[in-house]
């Protein structure tokens, strides 16, 4: 990951310690900040996801303010209040705190739209070029029908539709 990463994750740590915001203890089920999720699209643009653990709004607009006000290459920022007793983020809404509620990304001449909780390859170079084999093996001629399962968005499907 590039470094912005890191210039996120300890302006949110500072902040959050500087505020006495309290970190999340899967154990013990206690404490506010749970995780930041990053994703970056080829063009250096971000998604920032912040999983908070319980609805306390003046807290969570405190976090989402500094966030968008202090990094300026954040294209989606987005939250989710997670008060499960694990990690995983399905069924937990996400709310969109500035910007899109995507981030775009492009393979080849495709243009994906991925949301906060999709599944999509991170390393989109290595991506066109698996899907570049994968569109060679396949040998289509244009009549077939083509089924993309378990794969996420259906990236590799759109990828090679107008073949």
């Amino acid at each position: 990951m590039p470094e912005y990463v890191n210039e996120i994750q300890r302006g949110i740590k500072s902040y959050c310690d500087e505020k006495g915001i309290s970190y999340h203890d899967i154990q013990k089920h206690e404490g506010m900040m749970r995780n930041v999720m990053f994703r970056c699209n080829s063009k250096g643009e971000w998604m920032v996801l912040v999983s908070f653990y319980y609805p306390d709004q003046p807290i969570i607009d405190g976090v989402m303010s500094y966030i968008h006000n202090t990094f300026k290459n954040i294209v989606s920022l987005v939250y989710v209040v997670n008060e499960k007793m694990n990690d995983t983020l399905s069924g937990c809404t996400v709310i969109t705190y500035a910007g899109l509620p995507y981030l775009t990304e492009w393979l080849g001449d495709k243009e994906y739209r991925i949301n906060p909780l999709s599944f999509f390859q991170t390393n989109t170079d290595q991506a066109k070029e698996l899907y570049d084999i994968t569109a060679s093996y396949a040998n289509l001629t244009g009549t077939e029908l083509v089924y993309d399962l378990y794969t996420g968005t259906g990236s590799i499907a759109l990828y090679v539709a107008d073949k």
